[in-house]
């Protein structure tokens, strides 16, 4: 046998071996590191990072603040209230609720992102784009108002921080719009998870809530975010499930029919809830009060009900555990479940910020033990436990109120470490869902408010939300009813368009002249001689500007002539342009198969005015914005003239401040490229193309 040399460290002899694996593993091992899409889950992973991190930071700052506020040290807000006497009961929930306000007014005024709603229109309509600085303003005003007794969750901060540190961290890293949405959708997820311990059911939020869609892309991205996220979390929080609970136990098949009947009760709870919210929002907006002084009305209700009720203060995860494990009996869970109703209420709709997951949870922990013991009373020998009906009462209000039965229903059996509990929960859930599905969910209801369709896939939100004022062409003249024949036939002979609009002094829309309509009178030429525009329109065929693009497109289908009017919402008929096929599938390619080949999307800031315009591109080229090569780092866009050299037409440079804030650069001969910087160009494909593959070769 051969012996290794004296003094031969061992592990040469483990890279001798390697020295031997076949090249291309190798290689193989190489361009696995090099791999964009290795680098794009490195970086899911580190927004689960930093969700972790911002699930910690909330809970200990909560509790700081909590004995700050309240004098006492105990972290738990509910004992703390009891404890407290009677004014600061009062006082501190519209102190905290005031300070809230303040600084939500503050991140509105920069421009903030709110709630939930906000991420789910930033992952699906908004380019991924969420302000951290500004959502920190948000997630801190949660934060103090949940401290202070205002019945909120935390998961309202930690999930929208999250989504604004991934949306942050992808355009740091320059990356394309579709990806920096994705890193929105998995701070979402990962602050789900993190918040509650439930990495699976932190996915399924994403995929069944946020995004409302099962796309493969979707899915790895927030899966890798919500197990770094778990395990942050868990490292310093959690050492098992969230819930300690009594072992579930389903006593008969028959017992099926029981929470079949809690999922219908959650459904009706749901309903009066939503609606409850919905008249809370109507209230407080007739006030017309500024935003900090809602709050702290709201919250000076929370102190009220406090007084007698003080379980209704903050997220109430106690008060769950002991509706759980049956220590609260059938007169107080109603009372809780009435008061935290409208507490939640109060705090939400006033201008709180903050979740309404954990409160959600916490009525249906209250709706299934009041149930719970009307069926046990019932039938005590062939049914479970209060406590049991609590726990499944809890995923199916929860599946009632956000649409989402089957996060619900995982949300629950991670949340207690218990899947028997599956079995009645995703029924209860599935009932729940059910009766509530042709009402808005607690966050569709807001973006429904601001005209955005939160239904069918992914394109076809993107659809239904766009409407025609967004891609409508304005430079459309409107003639007189007097305009005669001949100045009608030069503009049908000199221009390509198909129609002309005929309106009134106002500008009216009043009719409409259509090319193939006037053609048998070309040849009477007596004929030519009297007529007016008023004699050949007819009546008019128009959409609203508030038109959604699928309405636009129903319009199209049927009216030939290849564009429609658009006109002033309301009742007036004002013209303000039209929609034509041709932008129509312009913006389908830009926004549903992302080529930005036939029309480009513009956005444009004058002082306080903003807008957008979708102009068409001339056939073979296209909008695309590319990293500047290192070679031109230091030059002058005059000296690396990119237009004379490579083909590209540069209109905007896209930069990164000091203070990380992304702006665009009007092209000027004089600006200097740095690294990180993007080139927003107008070019050929083939000239797009050999500059990014120069670049990458080099």
């Amino acid at each position: 046998m051969r012996r290794a040399s004296p003094g031969r460290l061992p592990g040469l002899a483990m890279l001798a071996e390697a020295r031997r694996f076949p090249e291309g593993t190798a290689r193989g091992f190489v361009a696995f590191l090099r791999d964009e899409q290795t680098h794009f889950f490195l970086l899911s992973a580190v927004v689960g990072v930093g969700a972790g991190a911002v699930a910690l930071s909330v809970r200990w700052v909560g509790a700081l603040f909590t004995r700050l506020s309240y004098g006492d040290w105990a972290g738990n807000v509910v004992e703390t209230v009891r404890a407290a006497p009677w004014p600061l009961r009062l006082a501190v929930p519209a102190l905290g609720a005031l300070i809230a306000g303040l600084l939500v007014q503050r991140g509105l005024r920069r421009g903030g992102a709110s709630g939930m709603s906000g991420i789910m229109e930033a992952v699906t309509l908004r380019q991924g784009f969420l302000s951290l600085r500004r959502t920190l303003w948000f997630g801190f005003g949660s934060t103090i108002a949940l401290a202070t007794g205002s019945s909120i969750g935390r998961e309202g901060p930690i999930t929208q921080v999250a989504c604004a540190f991934g949306s942050r961290l992808g355009r740091s890293f320059h990356l394309t719009e579709a990806r920096v949405r994705l890193l929105v959708a998995a701070g979402a997820g990962a602050g789900i998870a993190a918040a509650y311990n439930t990495p699976i059911a932190g996915t399924l939020f994403v995929l069944e809530v946020v995004a409302g869609s099962f796309a493969t892309e979707l899915v790895g991205p927030t899966v890798v975010a919500a197990v770094v996220g778990t395990l942050v979390a868990r490292i310093y929080l959690w050492h098992g499930p969230i819930y300690d609970v009594p072992d579930f136990v389903l006593r008969s098949p028959q017992e099926l029919l029981a929470y079949a009947a809690l999922g219908i009760a959650a459904g009706a709870t749901a309903a009066v809830f939503l609606s409850s919210l919905r008249a809370g929002e109507t209230l407080f907006r007739r006030l017309q009060w500024p935003r900090w002084a809602a709050a702290a009305l709201g919250g000076l209700a929370v102190g009220a009900l406090a007084l007698r009720l003080p379980e209704v203060c903050g997220n109430g995860y106690d008060t769950v555990v002991d509706m759980l494990n049956e220590r609260v009996g059938l007169t107080a869970l109603g009372l809780i479940l009435a008061g935290k109703l409208i507490a939640t209420t109060a705090s939400v709709t006033s201008g709180a910020p903050g979740g309404v997951f954990t409160p959600t949870l916490f009525l249906g922990a209250a709706l299934g033990g009041v149930v719970g013991n009307a069926v046990h009373f019932a039938f005590p020998d062939a049914t479970g436990t209060t406590g049991m009906y609590a726990l499944v009462g809890m995923g199916a209000l929860l599946a009632a109120t956000t649409h989402a039965p089957m996060t619900a229903t995982v949300l629950v059996a991670e949340l207690t470490g218990d899947y028997v509990v599956v079995l009645p929960l995703l029924l209860a859930c599935g009932c729940a869902a059910v009766f509530t599905h042709r009402m808005d969910s607690v966050y569709t209801r807001e973006l429904r408010r601001r005209g955005i369709s939160w239904s069918g896939t992914l394109e076809q939100k993107i659809v239904r939300s766009t409407h025609a004022r967004d891609i409508m062409r304005t430079e459309v003249p409107l003639l007189r009813p007097e305009t005669g024949f001949d100045e009608l036939m030069r503009l049908f002979t000199t221009t390509r368009t198909p129609c002309l609009y005929v309106g009134d002094a106002d500008g009216n829309l009043t009719g409409i002249i259509e090319l193939h309509a006037v053609k048998e009178i070309l040849s009477a030429r007596e004929l030519s001689q009297v007529l007016i525009a008023q004699d050949l329109a007819t009546p008019p065929r128009s959409v609203p500007a508030a038109a959604s693009l699928d309405e636009v497109n129903e319009k199209l289908w049927f009216h030939d002539v290849g564009e429609v009017a658009v006109v002033e919402d309301g009742p007036g008929s004002r013209f303000l342009g039209i929609v034509t096929q041709r932008d129509l599938l312009g913006f389908l390619d830009r926004e549903i198969l992302k080529r930005n080949q036939l029309m480009a999307e513009v956005r444009w800031r004058d002082g306080l005015d903003t807008g957008i315009d979708y102009l068409e591109l001339p056939e073979g080229y296209r909008l695309e914005a590319l990293d500047v090569p290192a070679e031109l780092w230091g030059r002058t866009l005059e000296e690396a003239a990119l237009r004379a050299r490579h083909g590209l037409n540069v209109i905007a440079v896209r930069c990164v401040d000091r203070d990380g804030n992304e702006r665009r650069e009007p092209p000027r001969p004089d600006y200097r490229l740095r690294g990180g910087d993007r080139l927003i160009v107008v070019a050929a494909s083939e000239d797009v193309e050999a500059f990014e593959a120069r670049r990458g070769g080099g």
